[in-house]
């Protein structure tokens, strides 16, 4: 049981100390003096170091290394340069899928490889100013203690400044320069002299990391042994070579298993330009039917502003006939009412005149009965 359980113990450490530490990068070119710090300890690089997640690479002066991950991403370095693997993940089987990178200072260029293609919110660059997404993109980056800048040479990527937050697209030709002092983004129009020092500063294998704006053709150099979790692409290929004391040897055939990225660099420029063709076809039809919309909601808001209308006046014009007919029958009722008063008032003056000439009639009457009365009492004392 004790036996078994050593075993199994055993099993998980070797798992776990496989996974941790598996190699995610081969130096596949170098020149100069460069070591790689490992949990805190110098180790020297060379031509067959193998790169594992967060290694960092610290270069000397002239120093030229060119990193191969297992994606194909490619990583030039140059001289007095820091570069961490800040996390790393290519697990085709799983479909995990992770590169972050530290551009700490120096001179580099990055043409992204299949992570770049299959998962690009995955892929990060950074720099101790900004954050860098990419779209299948190489990107050049000159980086000092007071200016970062930052060259997009094919594709496109995006860059956020991390202390005002504020980002912008970057395509092809363009770059930015990024200072403490300048809080917003102003992109410039690449010129071949911007980048010629940093490409020569960074070039060691012409028919890798190249970019389209400034390719200078230089000797260059290679390692002769990069099969170690790395995609074979091109073997038995003729390159220039160094020997270790930096002396040219041309023509020799080594057994590199260097990716050819000249025509991967194509595919993938000719499938960004047939993207980018297509977003702006859909942004031009959704723009177009965005316009129809507006139109609609325009028409739709007039045509409910004429109901609308329509309808006060309606309401308008039946108020007003209201209002008329209530008038009439007021000014109808007060025409009745004052006939009403003006027939009674009639009536009380015939009342008055008939009450009158009934006075008048008793009066008369009592005066012709006095003067009865006065011719009998003449005709008695007569």
């Amino acid at each position: 049981m004790v036996y078994r359980l050593i075993k199994i113990s055993l099993f998980i450490l070797l798992f776990f100390s496989t996974s941790l530490f598996a190699n995610v990068a081969k130096v596949v070119a170098f020149k100069g003096d460069a070591i790689i710090v490992r949990e805190g300890k110098n180790l020297q690089l060379s031509r067959d170091s193998k790169i594992l997640k967060h290694d960092e690479i610290k270069t000397k002066e002239n120093t030229k290394v060119q990193l191969l991950f297992k994606d194909n991403t490619i990583i030039s370095i140059g001289k007095n340069s820091s570069f961490q693997v800040f996390n790393y993940i290519y697990d085709e089987k799983n479909k995990k899928y992770e590169a972050k990178f530290s551009m700490i200072k120096g001179t580099f260029r990055t043409i992204t490889g299949k992570i770049g293609k299959i998962a690009p919110k995955k892929f990060n660059l950074k720099t101790k100013s900004a954050s860098i997404g990419i779209r299948g993109t190489q990107i050049v980056m000159n980086i000092t203690n007071t200016k970062e800048d930052i060259f997009c040479t094919e594709g496109k990527i995006l860059v956020q400044k991390l202390d005002t937050g504020v980002s912008s697209i970057v395509k092809a030709g363009e770059f930015v320069s990024i200072s403490s002092n300048i809080p917003k983004l102003e992109i410039k129009k690449i010129k071949p002299n911007d980048i010629k020092n940093i490409n020569k500063s960074i070039t060691v294998q012409s028919n890798l990391a190249t970019d389209t704006i400034s390719n200078d053709n230089q000797e260059t150099e290679a390692s002769t042994s990069i099969n170690d979790n790395i995609p074979a692409a091109t073997n038995n290929a003729k390159v220039p070579v160094a020997t270790p004391d930096s002396t040219p040897v041309s023509n020799v055939s080594s057994n590199i298993a260097i990716p050819t990225m000249i025509e991967e660099s194509k595919q993938r420029a000719a499938e960004d330009k047939q993207k980018e063709e297509q977003e702006k076809a859909k942004a031009a039809e959704a723009a177009e039917k965005e316009r129809l919309a507006q139109e609609a909601a325009k028409k739709a808001e007039e045509e409910k502003l004429k109901a609308e209308a329509a309808k006060k006046a309606a309401e308008a014009t039946a108020k007003k006939e209201e209002a008329d007919k209530e008038a009439l029958i007021k000014a109808k009722a007060e025409e009745d009412k004052l006939a009403a008063e003006a027939a009674s008032k009639k009536a009380e003056e015939d009342r008055l005149a008939a009450e009158t000439a009934e006075i008048a009639a008793q009066a008369a009457a009592k005066k012709a009965e006095e003067d009865k009365l006065a011719a009998e009492a003449a005709e008695i004392a007569a």
